[in-house]
């Protein structure tokens, strides 16, 4: 949700502000992984349970709560960095809040997936 959401805000601001073309282009980018994060996700929530027993049905549902972690939206907030090390296509003044954005989605995601390991390792032991 914050990268797309909070992409896709900062994006509109851009627009805004500065007419950026360059903003819009980052918004396909940002629908484009929208789309392949839903893939995911929904594939992970609509495939069929096979399970013939309980045990195969616990199974089948610890895999389905792992899956969803391969999805990793924050990847997707990646490309504005390499865009402002390489680039000046950005408007002015936007660097420290694209920073920021960046930041902030890869620490969302990084502490959730933390928060996974911890709790599959207290569900393990």
């Amino acid at each position: 949700m914050i990268t797309f959401g909070g992409g896709a805000a900062l994006a509109v601001t851009m627009v805004v502000s500065s007419g950026s073309v360059w903003a819009l282009l980052w918004v396909g980018l940002l629908a484009l992984g929208a789309v392949v994060v839903a893939a995911v996700l929904i594939g992970v929530l609509t495939r069929p349970v096979l399970a013939d027993d309980e045990l195969s049905r616990s199974v089948d549902g610890i895999l389905r709560r792992t899956e969803p972690v391969r999805a990793l939206p924050a990847f997707y907030a990646l490309p504005v960095l390499a865009d402002l090390a390489t680039t000046n296509r950005q408007p002015p003044g936007f660097a420290p809040w694209l920073i920021a954005y960046v930041v902030i989605a890869v620490g969302a995601q990084a502490a959730g997936l933390v928060q996974y390991r911890r709790r599959a390792l207290t569900v393990a032991t």
